[in-house]
């Protein structure tokens, strides 16, 4: 899995959820590296993957797995 960093640009992936707003960009606000089963329960990413909250341009945030995510290339 992909590793992002606090303000990094990234694109949510095509193929996720409608909810989490595929294709389009948002800017990482938030990451919580999951340590244990209930962390993972909670946000839906195994033992020691990530999680990641991003906000979108319209200020809507959501967490989100790096599964779901890809970098924005310039």
């Amino acid at each position: 899995m992909a590793h992002f960093t606090w303000g990094e640009s990234v694109r949510i992936k095509a193929g996720a959820p409608p909810a989490m707003r595929p294709g389009e960009a948002a800017s990482v606000c938030a990451i919580t590296e999951i340590g244990d089963e209930t962390q993972a329960s909670e946000y839906g990413v195994p033992v020691g993957g990530r999680a990641y909250l991003v906000e979108f341009g319209d200020g809507e945030a959501i967490e989100i797995s790096d599964a779901w995510l890809e970098a924005i290339h310039s």
